[in-house]
């Protein structure tokens, strides 16, 4: 009896060592697109001062002679770089090179003081400086994408960007969290932060947290699956202007154009029928 029990706990050991390495060749063959992505985990200290842990995704198509565009892409609060795997590694395949942060205060990245929360764009405007010194990346097509508070650092680095010398983020795509909408530095008028950026916003339409309109005492006045008829929403589909000059309604689903300072800048928002954890 003893060693048929050895026989089969034998037998099983082998099966679950079959199907781990089964596992992990196939998990790197999705990652590296068959061998042609090359995946590397990076750490290194930023121009603010801290250490940002990150992975970079690099196709063998993106070479110097044939720079590529790329993505800066962030998970949310509470998580880490691999909670975007299914966007880095689709990106990665289509052609783009991408940098997954962990941002300040989360996994292998410095902690982040609460007083500093907007310190390196969180960690993601950081990783687009980096990402624009690399020689295979073209520096004119750059964007930065990410999930609730992932999407909020994205909004603290295009106003880093704005002050910039050079700006470097020419595309923003913000999941599950509000765009930016009023200036506190103007009396919070409505205005466009985004410049002539290309900005999108994927929206739960039963968010837990973001796309509802307050009173001035902070009393909810709108529901998030009724944000696209809202001020809020409306201004940033007409790129910043004051709701009450609006005379005509913009839609979900469709693309809005507009010539700001000699460039044609996209907006547009695209509703889901879900909620907010769903959409990473």
């Amino acid at each position: 009896m003893r060693n048929g029990l050895l026989r089969r706990n034998s037998f099983w050991l082998v099966c679950s060592l079959v199907l781990f390495l089964i596992s992990a060749v196939g998990a790197s063959l999705v990652q590296t697109n068959a061998g042609s992505v090359t995946v590397k985990d990076l750490k290194w200290e930023t121009s603010s001062g801290r250490m940002l842990n990150a992975l970079l995704f690099k196709p063998a198509t993106a070479t110097a002679e044939n720079t590529a565009p790329a993505i800066v892409v962030s998970h949310g609060w509470w998580n880490n770089r691999e909670m975007q795997d299914a966007n880095y590694v689709e990106l990665a395949r289509r052609g783009y090179v991408v940098i997954s942060i962990d941002m300040y205060g989360h996994g292998n990245s410095d902690d982040l003081p609460n007083d500093e929360l907007a310190v390196g764009g969180t960690g993601m405007y950081d990783a687009v400086k980096l990402i624009a010194d690399l020689p295979y990346v073209d520096t004119d097509r750059i964007g930065v994408t990410g999930h609730s508070n992932g999407a909020r650092a994205a909004n603290f680095s295009v106003a880093i960007d704005n002050e910039a010398e050079t700006p470097l983020i020419s595309a923003v795509v913000l999941v599950d969290n509000d765009p930016v909408y009023t200036n506190a530095d103007n009396d919070n008028a409505y205005f466009n932060l985004y410049g002539d950026r290309d900005v999108a916003v994927v929206q739960a339409e039963y968010d837990e947290f973001f796309f509802r309109s307050y009173s001035p005492e902070g009393v909810a006045l709108t529901a998030p699956r009724d944000y696209i008829t809202t001020p809020n929403a409306q201004s940033f589909l007409h790129f910043g202007e004051n709701p009450a000059d609006i005379t005509d309604e913009r839609s979900a689903d469709e693309i809005y154009t507009e010539d700001i300072d000699g460039t044609e800048a996209m907006r547009a928002i695209y509703p889901q029928s879900q909620t907010h954890p769903w959409s990473t």
